[in-house]
């Protein structure tokens, strides 16, 4: 019953999100990015975009490969906590970045307010989660 939940809120935010950005874009005359289905083609504004992009990836596969094992091998409420904060931050980080070079490095500035849409259902999803106090729901299953 409870990944019935999970999966459920995961599918309304997803729709959600899909409808602020598509009515951001709607508002300000924005074109969606046309990209292949299922492309690996990087999203690269200029080549510092790319390469802040690959280190900061490059930082969070270090993180989730060895830092979160460590800290997870505890399991104590407060470390899952704390891993939730740094997880919704990682994906905060993206949009961010992409946001900051679509406004000041691109041809179509507008594009930013779109991206940070995103980024603020991320944050929205993310309290969300903190409110309804799901890492005490999961320890207890």
């Amino acid at each position: 019953m409870l990944m019935f939940y999970i999966i459920l809120f995961i599918m309304t935010f997803v729709l959600l999100t899909e409808f602020v950005k598509w009515s951001v874009r709607r508002a300000l005359n924005v074109q969606n990015i046309k990209r292949k289905p299922f492309s690996f083609e990087p999203y690269k504004i200029n080549d510092l975009h790319y390469k802040i992009k690959t280190w900061m990836r490059i930082g969070y596969a270090f993180c989730l490969f060895f830092i979160l094992p460590a800290t997870m091998a505890m399991a104590q409420d407060s470390l899952l906590h704390i891993w939730l904060v740094f997880i919704i931050g990682i994906s905060l980080a993206g949009p961010l970045r992409d946001a900051h070079f679509e406004y000041w490095h691109s041809d179509t500035p507008m594009r930013a307010f779109v991206t940070l849409s995103e980024g603020g259902m991320i944050l929205l999803a993310g309290i969300f989660i903190f409110v309804f106090n799901v890492p005490e729901i999961v320890m207890s299953v």
